[in-house]
Formats: structure tokens, sequence, C-alpha cells
């Protein structure tokens, strides 16, 4: 009666719960099965299993078929022993278990004294899931560290598995941007994967294309990276789940102490860039991790320094001559010997005359043209020369510049400097043998400066971008084993970022070029006086300062797991509860926008 009340109550709780949510797990589970040497089965045989790190126990037995279950255990490696009256005591080691991972160690027992042990050590490389089918690829802490990753970030691991194309070569670019979305995996969008810390949410919701918190290489127990075929607990978005798992303290201190350098001197030239671009990048940091209370309370944390000075990526336009800022585009009218005023076309037409300015029936006419194709200075409005203090401005941030009418005269290499640091805290308690508890904090802080303007994409580096993302994340997870074969694990996770990307200098600003004409809205915005987004058929378009975004992002989820172990079954139910909010700025064109257009 007692087992079917309990399988009425898990059915009951597998029908009300949510349909796939995002909880990704950060335990796994070990069973097998044991025999004597004949083959036959041994029930009731007892079976422990240790974490070597920090001498976690848990005892179950076997049922009438030989059959056990250990499941909701800390990743790590553990020693697996069996024992029973009649037979020597048997203890297989190196028994690695990774994140929701179904290990099975089977065990054999040979007649004798209880006093008497047999040590088998498990076979080193990796293990294959008999258990599951999922298509899965654990990279442990030792591959994570010691892979060549040129820009120390996690996300360039997914390049590891099978079915996974880079989107981009500028591996850097996902240390600066924390971009999620440059990988396309089994043909899926890089928006479509989820990422998760410690089974938490890690994607900023607005886009999922950026993180919350970059966690450090040195701070990674372990990445899993699910890609198909896992099971219905994991969802919220379609494509891999991919799971990083922190480290944490063991009975014995463990720490590090690192620097990463990379320098121009060791690069080539891009083939579009003029010079080869300066690289400064650093990075450095720390970890430890130990005991507090030996076998009961152990803490791990760690800091993190990127600091990265380098230049954009060349970009090329088209910009007026200087002659032609003054109003000078007498050039635009020679014709090809050279001499003024053979062109075709290139005419200007000078608005206060009446006639014809161009070509009537193929000979040119010049009634109402500006002579010699220039505009006197004093024809030229204060918001004209504006404009083409703009350009002149552009002009001086230039890396190179053709004073000449031709298409791509200026070319832009533009300061794109950023500032990372992450603080990490674990704390693991154990208070019994039935109660654990664990807290995780994440903190980032990440200052890039974006010369284009993030999200603006300025042709000309008019409103270069202070791109703020601080992120943070606290989770505790409790772990209640209320019998060996049946276990509840709680756990909460907040995480928020807070992405807002002010100007980093004056160049949005109607002031530093002398704009004055009167703006259509006024107290719209807190970059009322930025200059108008103004595109000009010919040259390079420039924005202004008025669609700077703001997006504070707030997920915070709970969820409870109940796992029964019933003979050779093994049911996992639970529930989920997400909150997801996201606030966003409109971003209009208040500050006006100008066009002007030959049609």
């Amino acid at each position: 009666m007692r087992t079917a009340r309990l399988l009425t109550i898990g059915l009951l709780l597998l029908a009300l719960s949510p349909a796939p949510n995002a909880q990704m797990t950060s335990v796994g589970r070990i069973s097998g099965t044991v025999r004597d040497s004949s083959g036959a089965v041994i029930p009731g045989a007892t079976i422990t299993v240790i974490n070597v790190a920090t001498n976690l126990k848990r005892t179950t037995t076997t049922d009438e078929d030989g059959f056990y279950t250990v499941t909701n255990l800390p990743i790590g490696t553990y020693l697996v022993t069996a024992e029973q009256r009649g037979f020597k005591r048997t203890a297989q080691s190196d028994n690695v278990l990774t994140a929701d991972a179904r290990l099975t160690v089977d065990l054999t027992l040979e007649p004798g004294d209880l006093s008497e042990t047999v040590e088998v050590s498990a076979a080193t490389g990796e293990t294959v899931n008999v258990a599951s089918g999922e298509v899965a690829r654990v990279i442990d802490s030792q591959q994570v560290q010691n892979l060549a990753l040129n820009g120390r970030n996690y996300i360039q691991l997914l390049s590891l598995i099978p079915g996974v194309a880079l989107i981009t070569d500028d591996q850097l670019e996902l240390s600066t941007s924390l971009a999620t979305n440059q990988q396309s995996i089994n043909g899926n969008r890089g928006q479509m994967n989820n990422l998760t810390v410690d089974g938490g949410f890690n994607l900023q919701s607005g886009s999922n294309a950026s993180q919350i918190n970059n966690v450090g290489i040195d701070f990674i127990q372990e990445v899993k990276i699910q890609t198909a075929n896992f099971s219905a607990e994991y969802g919220r978005n379609a494509g891999a789940q991919i799971n990083v798992v922190t480290k944490s303290g063991t009975n014995e201190f463990h720490g590090s102490a690192f620097e990463f350098l990379r320098n121009d001197k060791l690069d080539a030239r891009n083939f579009f860039a003029p010079i080869r671009p300066p690289l400064r990048y650093n990075d450095f940091g720390y970890s430890l991790g130990g005991p507090i209370v030996k076998n009961r309370f152990f803490f791990f944390g760690g800091q993190e320094w990127k600091k990265i000075r380098r230049l954009s990526n060349p970009v090329v336009r088209t910009v007026p001559t200087l002659a032609e800022l003054n109003g000078d585009f007498s050039y635009r009218l020679r014709g090809p010997d050279g001499i003024v005023g053979t062109a075709d076309d290139g005419f200007l037409r000078d608005p206060s005359k009446s006639g014809s300015c161009g070509l009537v029936n193929g000979q040119p006419v010049r009634t109402a043209c500006f002579p010699g194709n220039i505009i006197p200075a004093s024809r030229i409005t204060a918001d004209g020369r504006a404009i083409a203090s703009v350009y002149r401005t552009m002009i001086g941030l230039a890396t190179s510049y053709i004073d000449a009418p031709v298409g791509n005269n200026i070319t832009f290499q533009q300061p794109n400097p950023l500032d990372f640091r992450e603080d990490i805290l674990r704390l693991d308690y154990r208070f019994n043998e039935r109660h654990s508890i664990y807290g995780r904090y994440i903190h980032d802080n990440n200052d890039l400066i974006d010369p284009f303007g993030t999200f603006i994409n300025s042709q000309l580096p008019t409103i270069p971008s202070h791109r703020l993302r601080p992120g943070t994340s606290l989770q505790v997870s409790h772990t209640w084993i209320i019998r060996p074969t049946l276990i509840n694990e709680g756990k909460a996770t907040g995480a928020w970022v807070s992405q807002r990307i002010p100007p980093a200098s004056e160049y949005w600003k109607r002031e530093t070029y002398g704009f004055t004409f009167q703006q259509l809205f006024t107290g719209g915005g807190p970059y009322e006086n930025s200059i108008p987004d103004t595109s000009i058929t010919g040259f390079a378009s420039f924005n202004g300062a008025a669609r700077s975004l703001v997006s504070p992002t707030t997920d915070i989820t709970f969820s409870d797991t109940l796992t029964w172990v019933h003979g050779n079954h093994t049911v996992k139910t639970g529930l989920v509860i997400i909150r997801n909010r996201i606030d966003q700025n409109g971003r209009t064109t208040y500050a006006g926008q100008v066009s002007f257009s030959t049609s």
C-alpha cells in the first residue's frame, strides 16, 4: 500500500509538472548490478558510494535482481564498494561522474571473508553512456584549462563537438561582446542554444545572444553540452543545452594564480588595414578552494581580470574632399581630359535661380547652376557648416584618408578597449547525511567601447559608446535525502544583467559641430541635444545618440525535483517557476533624421 501511495503521488506530480523547463542539472547518478563469480545476481548487498574529494558517503542496497541506483550525486570522482556476507568486500575506484551523467558501475563479489578486499581500478578514458539516448559531450576541468583558447572563453569549447559551425573567426569578439550566437549547432541559429551555470539561466533574454556571466576558465569544473535526445526536463530554448558547472572546495586546499597575454608583435596585418593594429591582451587572476570544516564545509572563490587594448576591424567609407567641405565641387565637373566643364554630370543647382542646371538634349545648360560648381561661403548655412564639420572631424579620426573625389577614400580603425572583472564565491555545507546545501555568487563587470555605437551602427564613428553590462547571478540549492531511494532537490536562481550603453565621447553632441536648427522634440530623452541621424547619397551616413540602449533584465527561477528509485526504475518529476522581465527603451530618433538624396 505504501508503495502504491508513493506511485500515485509521483504520477500526480508528473501530471501537474509544466512541460519542458530549463533547469539543467549539475548532479548525476551511479547504478549497476552486483553478481558473484558465477554470474548470479546478489540481492541485499550493501553499496557505499564515496566522493574521494569531500568524503561524501551514500549507502543503499541491491534489490532482488542485484541492481542498485544512487542518484543526485555531485559531480566528482567516486569510490564504489559492495559488501555481502560470505563474500570479499569489492571496491572500484576512479569512477568519474559528470553533470547529469548516468554512470554504470557493475561489481563482482568473490567468495571469502568480509575482512578481505578486492580493489578494482576503473578503466580510464571516456565512459560510454548505456543508460540514456542523449547525444552529449562533457569537457572536463583538465581539458578546459589545457586546450589552447586564444580568447580564454569557454564558449570556444563548443567547436570541439561534432555538428558545430563557426560563424566568425574573430575569437576575441566572443570575449568583448560576450556573444553566444557565433556558433551554429546542428544547423540551429546561435540564439536557439540554452546556456546555464550550475543549472541556472545565463542568457540576456532580450536577444539570447549574449551571456550574463562569462565564467572564467579557472573557475569551471566541467562543461556539459547536450545536442540531441536530451530528457524532458530540458527546454526553454530549442537548440543545444550547454551547462557550466563551477568548481567547489574539497578536503584539500587547491589554488591557482595565472596570467595569459597576447601582443600584436606576434600577429599578422589585416589585408585591408594600412597598419598592423596594436593589441595588448592581459588575462590574469587567482582562485582558491578548500575546507572550512573538513568533510562538512567547503569554499571556492576567485577573481579574474581581462584588459584588452586593440583597434576595431578596419572599415572603408566614402566622404567628401576637404575642398567640397568648403563648398568647392569644381573637381566633379572635370571630364576625361581633366579640363573643368567637360563632364556630363556633377552640376550643382542654385536654388535661388530659375532655369535649368544640367544636361538638356545632351547639352549642358547652366543658367541655374553655381558658377564653377563652387558654393559661396555666404550661401552656406550654419547647419550646412555643421554637417561639413562632422565630416571634417571624422577625417581627423581616420587611419588613412585620400583627399580626392573617389570611392572608399577613408579607412577607420578605432579604439575598441575592454575592461572585464569577475568575482566568484561558492560555499558547500553538509548538515548531515540527509541534508546538504550550497550557495554560489558570480558578478561580472564588463565595460567595452564600441566605436560605431552598439546597436546604432553608425557608418562614421560619431557615437562611440560604453557598453556597460554588469551581470550578477545568485544560486542556492538544498538536497534532502528522504531515504536512499527518495531524494528531493530544491533550487533558487536569480540572475540580473543591466545593459546600459551611454555615449563615450562628445562627438554625438550638436554643440560639437554648431547645429542650430530647431529641435522638433525637447524633453524627449537623455540625449535630446544629439546630432540628427544623417544620410547623404554617395557619402557615408552618420548617427547620433538618441537610440542609445537601456535594457535591464531580471530572471528568477524556483525549481523542485523529486527522484524516486524503485527497483530497476527511476521516476523523476518536479516543477519550475520562472519570472523573466526585460525593460527596454523605445529608442526613437527624436533628435531628428535628415536625408539628402539625388532623387
